[in-house]
């Protein structure tokens, strides 16, 4: 975990620097404190798994937009406002910009892991296709299912138990 500090590692924290500014008299004056940053990354594939790479795209969040060229893995990484609930993307397929996808994103609203649509959208992220995040065990669910257990060492089959439930906190981190 990135946000954690084990009991070997220190933390410096820089000495407070004083910025000033001159400020017209009668007249309104404003003053913007930034928050803290966290990254996104997201990684896109064609449904085969082939990357998308090197596509213009823009990222807006709250109403700041983030333009720019997915890598040549087909990923962006943007650093944003970590209060961040939503945003928008948009990926150009063409250079004329004519055809696009689209994307509603929501940051942090992640279902709990032990209900189905967390298990869902969790195999979804980590590439294991499930029509939907609906809470249903449907038959793309299940074969998600099986499909991560085999390439994680455990029993191929479609039950959702504790162990499934481990792997994946493990594998997607929570």
């Amino acid at each position: 975990n990135q946000h954690a500090l084990s009991a070997n590692q220190v933390v410096c924290i820089p000495a407070k620097k004083v910025k000033s500014s001159t400020l017209s008299l009668n007249q309104y004056n404003q003053f913007v404190i930034k928050g803290l940053l966290t990254e996104v990354i997201i990684s896109l594939e064609e449904f085969t798994g082939t990357a998308m790479p090197n596509l213009d795209y823009e990222l807006i969040v709250n109403g700041e937009k983030y333009p720019g060229k997915l890598d040549g893995s087909g990923s962006l990484k943007v650093s944003i406002d970590a209060d961040a609930k939503t945003g928008e993307l948009v990926i150009y397929l063409d250079s004329a910009r004519k055809n696009s996808l689209f994307w509603q994103l929501e940051f942090g609203a992640l279902e709990n892991v032990v209900d189905v649509s967390g298990i869902q959208a969790r195999l979804n992220n980590l590439g294991y296709y499930c029509a939907n995040e609906n809470g249903q065990l449907d038959n793309s669910t299940q074969t998600a299912i099986r499909q991560f257990k085999a390439a994680n060492g455990l029993p191929a089959n479609a039950q959702i138990e504790p162990k499934l439930v481990e792997k994946l906190k493990q594998t997607y981190g929570f």
